[in-house]
């Protein structure tokens, strides 16, 4: 149990995927300024991570490792992947048309979201079981929608402050993702505290 803890703070505060690892980087920047789509961007890239992360263990454990075709687990990652953001989608513009209509452009795109494959390498390379596999993948999914909330509440007030016109546009949106980056760092030094790690 302390395993499962100790991946989930991590993935959240101080390895988190978006702002530690810098993976994921795209939808945070272009989901904008509105937090309910950040949220719910960010609860259907958590539910992919979870549904690949799910997927792909039992064929990297149970096929590939025994068969030594290792090297051919990024291959079951990105089907992995490509399954869940379809089952996602499909259920998404049958079940919530509004919100998958809300997200435009980034539905089909996470599908290619560097941080979904990024989750099921860490749980392979790690040797997780399939419990602490499940745990990383909804940690990870969920310092994946703390990332971008915080980042759509920071545009929302950019977007009323006074902003030279040097730094307004891209150049903002990436000085202050790198500023939230390096407020996360903090935490690294906070869960080596807590867990000895």
């Amino acid at each position: 149990m302390r395993d499962i803890i100790v991946i989930v703070v991590t993935a959240v505060l101080s390895d988190n995927i978006v702002l530690s690892q810098a993976l994921g980087v795209c939808p945070m920047l272009g989901t904008g300024d509105k937090p309910a789509r950040a949220l719910r961007m960010g609860i259907l890239t958590a539910l992919c991570m979870i549904a690949a992360s799910a997927l792909s263990w039992p064929v990297t454990t149970l096929v590939l490792i025994p068969m030594g075709l290792e090297y051919t687990r990024t291959l079951v990652f990105v089907l992995a992947a490509s399954s869940a953001v379809q089952l996602a989608e499909t259920v998404m513009r049958h079940s919530f048309e509004k919100s998958a209509a809300s997200l435009g452009a980034y539905l089909p795109l996470t599908a290619a979201n560097c941080a979904i494959l990024e989750v099921c390498s860490q749980s392979a390379s790690a040797q997780f079981s399939f419990a602490q596999c499940v745990a990383s993948a909804a940690a990870g999914g969920a310092g994946f929608t703390l990332a971008l909330l915080l980042f759509a509440g920071i545009k929302e007030k950019i977007a009323s402050a006074d902003i030279p016109e040097s730094f307004r546009g891209i150049a903002i949106d990436l000085i202050a993702a790198a500023i939230l980056s390096l407020s996360f760092m903090g935490f690294s030094g906070i869960a080596a505290g807590i867990f000895g790690s």
